[in-house]
């Protein structure tokens, strides 16, 4: 009796494991179809960035518009931040105030989009490393920094959309006055 419950369990392995290999291969077909839907999507619209290593590639670009639709939509980053949940709001009623905080009322799914997307670039040296460290320096809890870390890259991905530019190091931590007196 024994052995034949070990046959069966042995079976029941064995089929699990086959399933595990054909999704692991879907999930990889999947992956190189949204980023072929990325590639002919650029020939419509060739706003869309370009893969930038150390930055983004086509996957999280097609992730990235799989939730927030065409960007051109947005007439601004404040409408877009809304649609994510990402706009600050102020808790007050009354002669109670309290805390700024995210309003979180947008699309769940492209807030954790987003965070997929940042986390591995807030390590030291890379893209967001120094401003997510220096953020948690002056007392900021982790979760919160890196919620500043989406927004701001959210903002810089939306400007590089608008700009219709490449992706430039040098824009990505400086403000347009200090942009525009240094020209």
């Amino acid at each position: 009796m024994e052995a034949l419950y070990l046959d069966l369990l042995e079976s029941r392995l064995h089929q699990l494991w086959e399933e595990f290999l054909l999704r692991k291969g879907r999930l990889t077909e999947i992956r190189l179809e949204m980023e072929l839907l990325v590639r002919r999507m650029r020939e419509k619209d060739t706003k869309i960035p370009q893969t930038t290593r150390g930055v983004i590639t086509d996957f999280w670009i097609a992730r990235l518009l799989g939730e927030t639709g065409p960007l051109g939509d947005f007439n601004d980053i404040r409408k877009l931040y809304r649609y994510a949940g990402l706009n600050i709001r102020e808790r007050r009623s009354g002669t109670y105030v309290g805390q700024n905080r995210i309003s979180k009322k947008g699309r769940s799914s492209l807030r954790k989009v987003l965070g997929q997307i940042v986390f591995p670039l807030v390590r030291r040296g890379n893209l967001y490393g120094e401003y997510y460290h220096r953020k948690k320096e002056y007392g900021m809890n982790g979760t919160k920094a890196l919620v500043a870390v989406q927004r701001k890259f959210l903002k810089m991905f939306y400007g590089w959309y608008k700009s219709e530019r490449p992706f430039d190091m040098e824009r990505v931590f400086n403000s347009q006055p200090e942009r525009m007196s240094v020209a």
